[in-house]
């Protein structure tokens, strides 16, 4: 036997859809088999929730999305076992929302998703965390007062959960 490691513990929460399908699986008494393919499925049927929604948030570039969260690469790594999937779909809303508050007035709630949704992509690989950058090009109108604070909270939230979740790496 060997003892395996990781190098740190990451998100565990990016698991969920397929932990859930596996969990039905179980309850309902499948095969092997059977637990790989609800999980696969639960995998399946959250990529395609998510990106549902990027597509409707969106204010522009519609068929893009919709081309983008169909491809067969993007379906394969959502069908399969992997925390992949999730932040796929996570990377599409956050495009699909920076997109949305840069065509239009943002109020406090739609601030909140924003840093939200900055927070969920953190929490995965270190080679998503440029993406929050993005919210540097909402436009500081849309954003109401201290825009700049506004902007520096999304950024934080996604380095401060990155670094949170990845802590016992750097431990």
């Amino acid at each position: 036997a060997e003892d395996v490691r990781v190098s740190g513990e990451g998100n565990r929460l990016l698991y969920a859809p397929m932990v859930l399908g596996m969990a039905l699986a179980r309850a309902l008494g499948l095969s092997f088999y059977g637990m790989l393919w609800l999980a696969r499925l639960f995998n399946l049927a959250v990529y395609l929730a998510l990106t549902a929604l990027a597509l409707k948030l969106t204010p522009r570039a519609k068929n893009l999305f919709f081309c983008v969260g169909l491809l067969p690469m993007g379906l394969q790594v959502a069908a399969c076992l992997s925390a992949d999937m999730l932040v796929a779909a996570l990377t599409l809303l956050w495009l699909a929302w920076v997109l949305r508050c840069a065509d239009r007035p943002v109020d406090t709630a739609g601030w909140l998703i924003l840093v939200a949704l900055a927070a969920l992509l953190g929490s995965a690989k270190a080679i998503y965390l440029p993406l929050a950058g993005l919210c540097l090009l909402i436009p500081g109108a849309n954003l109401g007062a201290r825009p700049a604070a506004k902007k520096a909270a999304a950024l934080a939230a996604a380095a401060l959960v990155w670094v949170w979740v990845n802590g016992t790496y750097f431990g």
